[in-house]
């Protein structure tokens, strides 16, 4: 009687513990994972005018797991720059918003601005506009009336090699050669460039506030301050650039001629 008891007992027992493996018939698969993000990741600038730069981008799931995803790539400002299968490449200075669009997660978006690029030789003239002389620089060198009279035209060079955002300038007045500390490019796309010349018959301090209005073609305008050594006066210049164009990277800036009196520093200047 007792034995019977048993084996029932242990009948029972063999017959629920499978049950109780698997959970007792309560539990079922873990639910599969959502989208609850996309983001956009890439390099985060600055961005160039001409420059070439790859986004990607990932989704994050619902058990907190993130994995690539693709979809279509877009943006609201192609003037400014396009975007195709996560290259985005900057076209002009301004501001563009580009996105993703995921099948399953919706859109991401980003917000660039691109910056303008200064890199390169530019050659063309500035108009003087203005032009004020004193001293010795009136009286004896008539700077204003025979050097840089207004309306004149005179050369203008630059040659500037830019790195991200700041740019080294060497500014060329005809064959005079001035040089000048790095300068940074505003997000508006103007570059202040201050540029001097020092040498025994005089001192040239030049400024200039330059923007694009077309890739290849530098406006703005420049002054300059002379303030001659054995002389007393000074003389100051202002002017509008002219059609300043790009030459090529490959173009060779002209090279500062030697010059050896005031009287040479002055021809140089309008050639």
């Amino acid at each position: 009687m007792t034995s019977r008891f048993f084996d029932r007992s242990r009948a029972i027992l063999l017959l629920w513990l499978p049950l109780a493996a698997c959970g007792g018939g309560g539990g079922g698969p873990a639910p599969t994972p959502t989208v609850t993000s996309v983001t956009i990741t890439g390099p985060e600038g600055p961005y160039i005018v001409g420059g070439s730069y790859t986004f990607s981008a990932s989704v994050t799931l619902s058990n907190g797991q993130t994995q690539a995803a693709s979809g279509t790539w877009g943006g609201d400002a192609p003037t400014v720059g396009t975007i195709s299968n996560g290259v985005f490449a900057g076209v002009s200075s301004g501001e563009v918003t580009i996105w993703i669009d995921v099948t399953v997660g919706g859109r991401a978006t980003k917000r660039l601005r691109v910056h303008s690029s200064y890199n390169g030789t530019w050659v063309g003239s500035y108009r003087v506009t203005s032009c004020t002389d004193s001293g010795q620089m009136r009286t004896s060198v008539e700077f204003c009336k025979d050097i840089l009279r207004v309306g004149r035209l005179a050369p203008l060079g630059l040659f500037m090699s830019q790195n991200g955002l700041s740019v080294e300038t060497t500014v060329f007045l005809g064959d005079l050669e001035l040089t000048s500390p790095p300068a940074v490019v505003g997000d508006d796309g103007r570059l202040q460039v201050n540029a001097r010349l020092t040498a025994p018959e005089a001192t040239i301090d030049a400024i200039l506030l330059l923007h694009q209005p077309q890739t290849t073609r530098i406006g703005g305008t420049i002054s300059q301050d002379w303030r001659p050594m054995n002389l007393i006066g000074s003389a100051r210049v202002t002017g509008e650039l002219v059609d300043v164009d790009k030459a090529g990277l490959a173009a060779v800036a002209p090279m500062g001629a030697p010059v050896h009196s005031l009287e040479e520093m002055l021809r140089a200047v309008t050639r």
